[in-house]
Protein backbone atom coordinates (compact mmCIF):
# COMPACT_ATOMS: atom_id res chain seq x y z
CA UNK A 1 0.00 0.00 0.00
CA UNK A 2 1.40 3.39 -0.94
CA UNK A 3 0.53 6.41 1.51
CA UNK A 4 -0.02 9.62 -0.83
CA UNK A 5 0.02 13.14 1.55
CA UNK A 6 -3.37 14.37 0.70
CA UNK A 7 -2.17 17.63 2.64
CA UNK A 8 -3.24 20.47 -0.13
CA UNK A 9 0.28 22.67 -0.88
CA UNK A 10 0.29 26.21 -2.51
CA UNK A 11 3.02 28.08 -3.80
CA UNK A 12 3.88 31.55 -5.56
CA UNK A 13 7.23 33.79 -6.07
CA UNK A 14 8.14 36.84 -7.42
CA UNK A 15 11.97 38.02 -8.68
CA UNK A 16 13.03 41.09 -8.09
CA UNK A 17 15.78 42.37 -9.80
CA UNK A 18 17.61 45.44 -9.90
CA UNK A 19 17.01 45.88 -5.78
CA UNK A 20 16.50 48.95 -4.36
CA UNK A 21 15.33 50.69 -1.81
CA UNK A 22 11.34 50.22 -3.31
CA UNK A 23 12.06 46.50 -3.40
CA UNK A 24 10.53 45.88 0.09
CA UNK A 25 7.56 47.75 -0.40
CA UNK A 26 6.99 45.57 -3.48
CA UNK A 27 8.00 42.70 -2.02
CA UNK A 28 5.54 43.40 0.92
CA UNK A 29 2.63 44.02 -1.21
CA UNK A 30 3.35 40.71 -3.35
CA UNK A 31 2.62 38.75 -0.26
CA UNK A 32 -0.39 40.76 1.04
CA UNK A 33 -1.76 40.00 -2.34
CA UNK A 34 -1.02 36.54 -2.50
CA UNK A 35 -1.87 35.70 0.85
CA UNK A 36 -4.82 38.04 0.40
CA UNK A 37 -5.72 35.65 -2.37
CA UNK A 38 -5.30 32.36 -0.26
CA UNK A 39 -7.53 33.94 2.69
CA UNK A 40 -5.01 33.93 5.04
CA UNK A 41 -5.83 35.11 8.18
CA UNK A 42 -5.50 39.08 8.96
CA UNK A 43 -3.01 38.61 12.03
CA UNK A 44 -0.54 35.96 9.96
CA UNK A 45 -0.88 38.07 7.08
CA UNK A 46 0.66 41.19 8.64
CA UNK A 47 3.29 39.12 10.43
CA UNK A 48 4.21 37.38 7.23
CA UNK A 49 4.86 40.97 5.47
CA UNK A 50 6.60 42.62 8.00
CA UNK A 51 8.88 39.25 7.88
CA UNK A 52 8.80 39.78 4.39
CA UNK A 53 10.37 43.25 4.21
CA UNK A 54 13.04 43.21 7.19
CA UNK A 55 14.18 40.02 4.92
CA UNK A 56 14.31 41.71 1.94
CA UNK A 57 15.40 44.94 3.08
CA UNK A 58 18.70 42.53 4.60
CA UNK A 59 19.09 41.16 1.28
CA UNK A 60 18.93 44.43 -0.65
CA UNK A 61 21.66 45.77 2.24
CA UNK A 62 23.47 42.89 2.49
CA UNK A 63 23.95 40.95 -1.25
CA UNK A 64 26.04 41.09 -3.79
CA UNK A 65 24.10 40.82 -6.56
CA UNK A 66 21.25 42.95 -7.58
CA UNK A 67 18.25 39.79 -7.59
CA UNK A 68 16.02 38.83 -4.84
CA UNK A 69 13.41 35.94 -4.88
CA UNK A 70 10.39 35.88 -2.29
CA UNK A 71 8.58 32.91 -2.29
CA UNK A 72 5.58 31.63 -0.44
CA UNK A 73 4.63 27.78 0.33
CA UNK A 74 1.29 27.45 1.70
CA UNK A 75 0.69 24.01 3.63
CA UNK A 76 -2.20 23.19 5.70
CA UNK A 77 -1.23 24.98 9.14
CA UNK A 78 2.13 26.47 7.69
CA UNK A 79 2.90 29.28 5.86
CA UNK A 80 6.76 29.41 4.97
CA UNK A 81 8.09 33.00 3.54
CA UNK A 82 11.72 32.08 1.76
CA UNK A 83 14.03 35.57 0.51
CA UNK A 84 16.79 34.20 -1.32
CA UNK A 85 19.49 36.52 -2.54
CA UNK A 86 22.99 36.34 -4.40
CA UNK A 87 24.35 37.52 -1.16
CA UNK A 88 28.20 37.05 -0.28
CA UNK A 89 29.42 34.04 0.79
CA UNK A 90 31.00 35.68 3.79
CA UNK A 91 27.83 36.82 5.09
CA UNK A 92 26.03 35.30 7.83
CA UNK A 93 22.48 36.02 8.64
CA UNK A 94 22.56 36.58 12.43
CA UNK A 95 20.40 38.62 14.81
CA UNK A 96 21.49 41.94 16.08
CA UNK A 97 20.50 43.98 19.26
CA UNK A 98 21.56 47.29 18.69
CA UNK A 99 21.26 50.48 20.84
CA UNK A 100 17.93 52.57 20.85
CA UNK A 101 19.94 54.99 18.61
CA UNK A 102 20.51 52.81 16.09
CA UNK A 103 18.72 52.79 12.68
CA UNK A 104 19.07 49.42 11.25
CA UNK A 105 19.99 46.16 13.05
CA UNK A 106 16.16 44.39 14.00
CA UNK A 107 15.46 43.03 10.96
CA UNK A 108 16.05 39.55 12.25
CA UNK A 109 15.40 40.37 15.82
CA UNK A 110 11.61 40.87 14.45
CA UNK A 111 11.99 38.34 12.33
CA UNK A 112 12.99 35.95 15.10
CA UNK A 113 9.67 37.49 17.60
CA UNK A 114 7.29 37.23 14.71
CA UNK A 115 7.66 33.57 13.26
CA UNK A 116 7.60 30.46 14.92
CA UNK A 117 10.47 29.31 13.65
CA UNK A 118 13.69 30.74 11.00
CA UNK A 119 16.56 29.62 10.06
CA UNK A 120 18.99 30.36 6.71
CA UNK A 121 20.97 27.95 4.61
CA UNK A 122 23.39 29.18 1.69
CA UNK A 123 23.13 27.84 -1.94
CA UNK A 124 25.69 28.00 -4.60
CA UNK A 125 24.54 31.39 -5.90
CA UNK A 126 23.04 33.28 -2.21
CA UNK A 127 21.71 32.81 0.55
CA UNK A 128 18.09 31.45 1.79
CA UNK A 129 16.38 32.93 5.12
CA UNK A 130 13.25 30.90 5.47
CA UNK A 131 10.40 32.13 8.39
CA UNK A 132 7.42 29.93 9.60
CA UNK A 133 4.36 31.30 10.97
CA UNK A 134 1.51 28.67 11.62
CA UNK A 135 -1.66 29.20 10.07
CA UNK A 136 -4.14 28.38 12.42
CA UNK A 137 -5.00 31.56 15.39
CA UNK A 138 -4.58 28.82 18.19
CA UNK A 139 -1.34 28.03 16.92
CA UNK A 140 0.12 31.39 15.67
CA UNK A 141 1.64 32.32 18.67
CA UNK A 142 4.76 34.87 18.53
CA UNK A 143 8.18 33.67 20.07
CA UNK A 144 8.46 34.98 23.89
CA UNK A 145 12.55 34.96 23.12
CA UNK A 146 14.23 35.14 19.42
Amino acid sequence: MTWHDTTPRLYARQEFADVSLRTPSAARRFVAEQLDHWHVPGPVSADAEQITGELVANAAEHASGGHVQVALHHQEHVLTVMVTDEGSPTTTPRIGLPDTESESGRGLFLVAVLANNWDWYRRAHGTVVWAELALHHADHQRSEHP
